[in-house]
């Protein structure tokens, strides 16, 4: 038999000879139905089953702090683990990540419900552009960054105002169509997606 001449000349005997043929048959007896099996899978495939079971804050914290720092996952899984209700991530978990620099603050504050600042949303928010592209606002708000991202917060993101030259929620609409699906007309909500996943994401 082939595989045991090959097995010897590799200087494998006995025991291991053994497990080596048992291994070796166990592979060929596979079914031809099995190519159909994914070849490759995400780190948030892997790690999915894990955050859905009952663990305490510091082992949720340490298997997602591991998992970024090898970058297995970014943010937006993160993310997507925390906000989705059949996963288990607890807030202190996510608290524990951002005192490590491995969260963003925007990502923080929803989840500890802290107010925004401007350099929170500066991925989709700038007050010189804004102030600069928005005529009606130079007349009744001015060039007062304060107010101009008060304004940005309440009434521009609901009217789907651009608020930097990088993100163009009507362009991100219609690029994402999953995320158009989910969301429709709601405008705000686009500006949301993208800090807290499609930056992470690449779209």
């Amino acid at each position: 038999m082939k595989t045991t001449k090959i097995l010897k000349r590799l200087g494998i005997t006995g025991v291991g000879m053994a497990m080596a043929l048992t291994i070796a048959g166990s592979a060929f007896s596979i079914s031809a139905g099995a190519a159909d099996l994914k070849k490759f899978y995400t780190g948030e495939e892997l790690m999915a089953p894990a955050m859905a079971k009952r663990t305490d804050a510091n082992g949720v914290y340490r298997q997602l702090r591991l998992a970024l720092k090898y970058e297995q996952i970014n943010e937006a899984t993160v993310n997507h683990f925390y906000f989705d209700k059949t996963m288990n991530v607890p807030a202190d978990a996510m608290k524990m990540l951002y005192n490590d620099g491995l969260i963003s603050s925007y990502t923080y504050k929803c989840v500890t419900g802290e107010a925004l600042t401007a350099t929170d949303i500066a991925g989709v928010f700038d007050p010189t552009y804004y102030f600069n592209h928005n005529a009606d606002l130079q007349a009744a708000v001015g060039n007062d960054a304060t107010a101009l991202f008060t304004h940005f917060v309440k009434y521009g993101m609901k009217e789907g105002r651009q608020g930097n030259a990088a993100f163009n929620p009507s362009s991100y609409k219609t690029k994402n169509a999953d995320v158009a699906a989910a969301y429709g007309d709601d405008l705000a909500q686009y500006y949301k997606h993208y800090l807290l996943f499609g930056r992470y994401e690449g779209r």
